[in-house]
């Protein structure tokens, strides 16, 4: 017999939590809006997308 036949009620075949789930929009706090800009993860810090290569640069790059 197949696992879909053996049950019968459709909330035992959710892979979901159980639980109320609830929609809360996130709320920015006015002080920490303009702060800072937020840091670069590292592998960003070292792009070289618009920079200007020259004409002699390693196709590679492109």
């Amino acid at each position: 017999m197949v696992d879909s036949q053996k049950c019968s009620d459709v909330s035992e075949l959710s892979s979901s939590p159980p639980g109320p789930y609830h929609q809360e929009p996130y709320v920015c706090k006015p002080e920490e809006r303009f702060r800072a800009p937020p840091i670069l993860p590292p592998h960003l810090l070292q792009v070289i997308l618009n920079k200007d290569t020259g004409i002699s640069c390693d196709p590679a790059l492109l």
